[in-house]
Formats: structure tokens, C-alpha cells, sequence
């Protein structure tokens, strides 16, 4: 059992004791290619007014949405001119209000303000210090650095705010630390370490900004075994961080989201195959809003579900 005792100063305290599958809410989205439909979308994430946006590859565009599903607009089309979009895949808000996303097929970042006007590009296909080949997620820093989950180079490149490089973060490797099988989808917490859906190693890797490893779990011992038990995965493509710093992965192959602490310990595992409310089919991202509600984009299901905040318990912490 998982329990924090504390004393002294007052905040909320994280027992896993306490948590409770999150119920469901609503749903939006189906197959097809009108307006807020999608054909298996593959990210989804938030900024700082609660507005939703999704990456809808097969239709190559990106869609916006008020947090209770109701459609804003849509923006992209197929090419590789500035504006235009190639499978874009998972995104990400920055400090600065400005949409970064990932491009699978055009080995590159694309920068967008959050009316969809295309701002910047960078990335080139390649394994060089500059260069990306079918970057799968990116994250940003407080100061505005750039971390790219560089799909085929099997590491995490980093940008300056300048998109400017600087050394990439590990290598193609199995079992071992520090090393990648494919990653898919990188995420920076609140308080700034990165966490890295190791997917293909069926892990999550934690690590200071500057690269210095600090944790992995995932089968066993964070060998990265895949498998269908509590803390096990099968494919993590994705990952989150909350405001209290749980970190929810995205358990492709077993239609479900698994929560653990910063530690990597397990809290709390919902979802199951199906499509019915809090079933999922090959799920893909997840994104949590300012007030803690979480949205899952199940994929298979060409849909998103919206579920309640995980519930925190005020105690007291040691100082």
C-alpha cells in the first residue's frame, strides 16, 4: 500500500488508496472526414484556456475544440509547404501559446499560434544534430527549449528556443538505460523532468533536462517486457504528467491508461476493450485540462472520451 504521512506544512498528498477509476463524462468524434470527425487520430493535448486539439492524420489536419466537444475550426492539408501538414502526429502547447507539432512523414516541427497560422518549421529528415526522421511527439521547456521523441533515430533531440541544436539524449538500445526502441511521445513535468513513451522497449524513462537518466519502469524491473499485469504495457505510446505530478501512460495494446506516481510506483489502471463509455480500442494520447479533467483520444474508436479529475487528499507534508 502507497501512503504518504506527513506533517508540518499543508498540500495535497497523493494515496493510492484513494483513487478510484475516473468516471466518464462525454464523448465527441466518429469516423469520416467532416467537420469533427476523424479517421484514428493519433494526438491530442490542451493549452492554457482549456481548448482541445487534435492531430487527425489520415485527413492530415489539425482540429480545435471547447473542452465539452464542441468543434472551433480546423486547419492543414497535404504537402510540405509552411501551413501544410504530412501525418501530423502527437503536439504540444508551450509556455509561449504557441502549437508545436510533430510531422511523421515531414521529418519536422511545425509551430503554430492557436488560431492555426503556421509560424516556423524546423527539422530536416536525417540523424545529424539539426536533422529528425519521423519525429513521433515534442515537449517544451519553461525556458523554451524543444525535446523531439526522434521516432527512427532512437533518441530525444533537443532544440534551443532558437531551434538551434543541442546534444540528443540516447540511443537505439534494448533493456538497457538510457537507451531507445522507437519512442513515441516525450513530456515535461511542472516541475521539469522529462518522461519518454519508450514504446517499442514498452517502458517510460525518466530523466533530468540535460539528459542525466534517473528512472524507468515497464515490465520487469523496467526491462521493458511487455505484458498485460499491473505496471506492465504493451506499446506505451504515449505519455502524461497531472499538476500533482502522476504520470499516466497510454497502454496501446492493452486498451487501457495506467497512473503511477514520479517513481514509476502504480496507482491506478482504467479502461478495457470495447466501445462502450471507459472502453477503448488501440488508444493513442492523453491530455489533462487546468481543472484536472482527463481526455483520452481513443483511436481505434475515432473518438475522444472525457473522464473526471483522479481525486487528491490534503495532508500534511513533512518539511
Amino acid at each position: 500500500m502507497f501512503i504518504f504521512i506527513a506533517i508540518l506544512d499543508s498540500s495535497p498528498i497523493i494515496g493510492s488508496e484513494n483513487l478510484s477509476t475516473p468516471s466518464f463524462i462525454s464523448e465527441w468524434g466518429s469516423k469520416g472526414s467532416a467537420l469533427g470527425k476523424f479517421i484514428r487520430p493519433i494526438g491530442i493535448t490542451v493549452d492554457r484556456f482549456d481548448k482541445i486539439y487534435v492531430t487527425d492524420p489520415e485527413n492530415q489536419r489539425i482540429q480545435k475544440f471547447h473542452s465539452d466537444g464542441t468543434f472551433i475550426k480546423t486547419w492543414g492539408k497535404n504537402g510540405k509547404k509552411k501551413g501544410q501538414l504530412n501525418r501530423p502526429m502527437h503536439l504540444c502547447v508551450g509556455h509561449n501559446d504557441k502549437l508545436y507539432v510533430a510531422e511523421y512523414s515531414n521529418d519536422r516541427i511545425q509551430v503554430f499560434d492557436l488560431e492555426g497560422n503556421s509560424l516556423s518549421v524546423f527539422g530536416t529528415k536525417g540523424d545529424g544534430s539539426t536533422e529528425l526522421h519521423a519525429p513521433g511527439g515534442v515537449a517544451i521547456d519553461k525556458t523554451g527549449r524543444v525535446f523531439v521523441a526522434d521516432f527512427y533515430n532512437h533518441r530525444v533531440q533537443r532544440f534551443t528556443k532558437e531551434y538551434k541544436d543541442l546534444p540528443p539524449i540516447g540511443k537505439k538500445g534494448r533493456f538497457f538505460s538510457g537507451r531507445f526502441d522507437y519512442p513515441t511521445d516525450v513530456v515535461i513535468s511542472r516541475d521539469q523532468f522529462l518522461y519518454v513513451a519508450d514504446a517499442y522497449n514498452n517502458r517510460i524513462q525518466k530523466f533530468t533536462l540535460e539528459g542525466k537518466f534517473l528512472k524507468k519502469w515497464g515490465g520487469v524491473f523496467g526491462s521493458g517486457l511487455s505484458g498485460k499485469r499491473q505496471g506492465s504495457f504493451s506499446i506505451a505510446t504515449a505519455v502524461e504528467v497531472d499538476h500533482y505530478n502522476r504520470v499516466y501512460v497510454v497502454d496501446f495494446g492493452n486498451h487501457r491508461i495506467q497512473v503511477f506516481d514520479d517513481e514509476g510506483h502504480f496507482l491506478l489502471s482504467f479502461g478495457s476493450e470495447g466501445d462502450g463509455p471507459l472502453q477503448f480500442k488501440y488508444p493513442n494520447d492523453i491530455t489533462i485540462d487546468s481543472h484536472g479533467y482527463i481526455y483520452v483520444l481513443d483511436s481505434g474508436n475515432h473518438r475522444i472520451q472525457k473522464f473526471s479529475p483522479l481525486p487528491v487528499v490534503t495532508s500534511r507534508r513533512r518539511k
